[in-house]
């Protein structure tokens, strides 16, 4: 089975403010959670047309290291795993929200 995971970016809001946005773009539903290991707040979206999709602050730990350190200008970052062709078409076209990565495992 192909497994797809995607990282997407914004250098605008925070994960609270975008979560919600992303959820209605998708259809999906938005839950905001916290958890240190993510760095505090963050979103976790529920659709059908995706596996798991959550929206994280790309944080800074106690050493300084961003939890995303390719990618400095992202604030808010989103991992998205086996997603719908529409869900990626929805996402492109939001706007200050871009592609940052993408990893396809057979």
């Amino acid at each position: 089975m192909t497994h797809r995971y995607y990282v997407f970016g914004s250098a605008t809001g925070t994960p609270a403010g975008i979560g919600p946005a992303i959820a209605l773009a998708l259809g999906a539903e938005c839950e905001v959670r916290d958890s240190s290991y993510a760095g505090g707040a963050y979103c976790l979206l529920r659709g059908a047309d995706f596996d798991r999709l959550t929206v994280e602050a790309n944080w800074e730990d106690d050493d300084g290291c961003l939890a995303e350190p390719d990618y400095p200008d992202a604030r808010v970052l989103l991992y998205l795993t086996n997603p719908a062709p529409r869900v990626l078409e929805t996402l492109s076209a939001l706007p200050d929200v871009a592609e940052l990565s993408a990893l396809v495992l057979d």
